[in-house]
C-alpha cells in the first residue's frame, strides 16, 4: 500500500488576529500614535486571507516605521516561503534572527524553510536551537520529529513526537505522526488511539482519517475502515485517497468499485507502477469481459 504521511505545514506565527470571513471587508483604521501596530496587524489580516501582495505593502511601511522589529522580517519570510521566493524568505528569516536572536520561533521557521531546501544539517540546528531557547515549543518537537524520520532516525522520530504531545497535547498532528509510526511497527491498535485523539481534536483532518482507515482494515475492521475512506475522500478527494480505497474494496471481491476508485485517481493525477500495474492486470480486462457479455 502507498502510505500517505503528512508532511507538517508551516504553522504561521506572530499573528495577532484570528483569521476574519475572507467575504467581510478588512477595515483598516490607523491611528497616529499607532501606525505601525495597525500595518502589522493589517498584513498579518491579508496574509491570512491569502492577499500576499497587500500584505507585503503594509509589512513594508511596517518596517519603514520599526527597522528593528524582528516580527515584521519573519513574517515576510514566511510569506515569500509560501510563494516559494526561497532565496528571499532565508534573507528575511536571517535578518529577523539578527534582530532578535533570542527568538525561537524564527529559527522553527528557518529550520522548516532549510528542510524544504534539502539543508538538513543546518534544518536541524535550528530545530535544536528553538528547543534550547524554549523547551516547551511543541511545534519545534514536532518538526524535528519530522525530519528525523526524513533521514530515518524513527527512534528519534518518536521520541520528538512524544514531547511535542508533553508540551502541546492539543496537538493533532503530533497524535497523527505518532500513530504512523506505531502502524508501520504493526502496533494497529495504539495507532487507531492515536488516530482517535488526533480527529478529536480536529474532526476535519483528512489524513487522519485514512491513517486510521488503513490500522482498521489491518485488524480486518474492513466496516469501520471502509468509513473513514468515505469521510477522507468527503474532506479532501485527492487521488491517492481514492486509490487507499479502492485497494480495500478490492481486497473485499468489490473488484468494479475498486477500478472505479483507481481510474478516479488515475485522473486527479495519482499514479504509481502498482497503481498501474493493477489497472492494467484487473481493470482492463474487466472491461474486455464486460463488453464480450454486451455482445453476446
Amino acid at each position: 500500500m502507498y502510505k500517505s504521511f503528512l508532511i507538517f505545514i508551516s504553522v504561521l506565527l506572530f499573528i495577532q488576529c484570528e483569521l476574519e470571513d475572507k467575504q467581510e471587508t478588512i477595515v483598516e483604521e490607523k491611528s497616529s500614535t499607532e501606525e505601525n501596530i495597525n500595518h502589522l496587524v493589517i498584513g498579518n489580516r491579508y496574509f491570512l486571507a491569502g492577499d500576499y501582495e497587500k500584505a507585503l505593502n503594509h509589512y513594508s511601511e511596517a518596517i519603514i516605521l520599526d527597522t528593528a522589529n524582528a516580527i515584521i522580517y519573519n513574517n515576510i519570510g514566511e510569506l515569500y516561503e509560501l510563494q516559494e521566493d526561497y532565496d528571499r524568505a532565508s534573507v528575511y528569516f536571517n535578518i529577523s534572527i539578527s534582530k532578535d536572536p533570542m527568538n525561537p520561533l524564527t529559527y522553527n521557521n528557518r529550520g522548516e524553510l532549510r528542510v524544504i531546501l534539502h539543508d538538513y544539517k543546518g534544518a536541524m540546528r535550528d530545530f535544536n536551537k528553538a528547543i534550547l531557547l524554549d523547551p516547551n515549543c511543541g511545534f519545534a518537537y514536532l518538526n524535528r520529529g519530522e525530519l528525523k524520520l526524513q533521514t530515518q532516525d524513527v527512534e528519534g522520530a518518536m521520541q520528538d513526537y512524544e514531547l511535542c504531545i508533553k508540551h502541546d497535547p492539543n496537538n493533532a498532528v503530533a497524535y497523527n505522526n505518532r500513530g504512523d509510526l506505531k502502524e508501520i511497527n504493526g502496533d494497529f491498535e495504539d495507532a487507531i488511539n492515536d488516530f482517535n485523539k488526533a480527529i478529536e481534536l480536529n474532526a476535519n483532518y483528512a489524513i487522519a482519517y485514512v491513517n486510521r482507515a488503513y490500522s482498521k482494515k489491518a485488524i480486518k475492521d474492513y466496516n469501520g475502515s471502509m468509513k473513514d475512506y468515505n469521510r477522507s475522500i468527503e474532506l479532501d478527494p485527492q487521488g491517492l485517497f481514492y486509490y487507499d480505497r479502492g485497494e480495500l474494496k478490492f481486497e473485499t471481491g468489490d473488484v468494479n468499485g475498486a477500478c472505479e476508485d483507481w481510474r478516479i485517481a488515475k485522473n486527479k493525477g495519482f499514479t504509481n507502477f502498482t497503481h498501474d500495474s493493477l489497472i492494467n492486470e484487473y481493470c482492463n480486462s474487466l472491461n474486455i469481459i464486460q463488453n464480450c457479455i454486451l455482445v453476446y
